[in-house]
């Protein structure tokens, strides 16, 4: 799980950019419409881990069928095509870099407009 409250995303991305503004809101907006509390929590679906990091037991990932997504929003049995599983994540790691990439943006967003 990947957990981050309200209060970190202001304090680190507010008014960093457009888009981090955006962003903020939307998840504030999209929260309030589900039973999901204030922290923003999920699935860190997609990241990137460093390429030398490993898991407890050595591996970096492992390969398994693919699973479907059900009406309900649950997993059905795998579709066939292989991805990758990630067992353990760096979750400090995951969101820092998240965070620098949308700050980096709006600088870049600030420079390229000349302001």
């Amino acid at each position: 799980m990947v957990s981050v409250g309200y209060a970190e995303l202001e304090e680190k991305l507010r008014g960093t950019s457009r888009l981090a503004d955006y962003l903020i809101d939307q998840l504030v907006e999209w929260n309030a419409t589900v039973p999901v509390g204030e922290p923003l929590s999920t699935a860190p679906w997609v990241t990137r881990q460093p390429l030398d990091w490993s898991g407890s037991d050595g591996r970096l990932f492992r390969t398994v069928p693919a699973p479907r997504f059900g009406r309900e929003g649950g997993y059905l049995p795998g579709a066939g095509h292989p991805i990758r599983v990630f067992d353990q994540v760096d979750v400090r790691y995951l969101l820092e870099d998240m965070f620098a990439k949308i700050r980096l943006f709006g600088r870049e967003e600030v420079s390229r407009l000349g302001h």
